[in-house]
């Protein structure tokens, strides 16, 4: 049986979001998340071109709001596919307005989910 890492559960939720990294290799690209946890979130992307490690910085928007949430964070692993990669950061800058925000709309999308409400 393998041993669960993560101390947070993580809630499903695709959204579109803007990633750039700065450094020897500038760049901005558009992927999309797959799931958020309080520390991280796994995303895919249309290919891996910057090294594991990389901090990074991101752009969201909820479909309900009109503001964007900024945050950085650092990719942890990156998993190459067939047409995207799965990338996950860990975050570390954040406002906490934006994170409780992001983890209500989470928790909310879960919730309908789950119990249909």
């Amino acid at each position: 049986m393998i041993r669960e890492r993560r101390r947070f559960i993580r809630f499903k939720v695709p959204l579109d979001m803007e990633v750039s990294g700065q450094g020897t290799g500038s760049f901005l690209l558009t992927g999309r998340s797959i799931d958020f946890s309080r520390q991280g979130v796994r995303l895919s992307l249309p290919f891996n071109f910057f090294s594991s490690r990389q901090s990074l910085q991101f752009k969201i928007s909820l479909p309900e709001s009109r503001h964007t949430f900024c945050f950085k964070g650092r990719a942890c692993w990156s998993l190459k596919q067939q047409n995207c990669c799965q990338v996950g950061v860990k975050i570390e800058e954040m406002a906490p307005e934006d994170k409780n925000d992001l983890l209500e709309y989470a928790y909310n999308l879960w919730r309908k989910e789950e119990y249909g409400s």
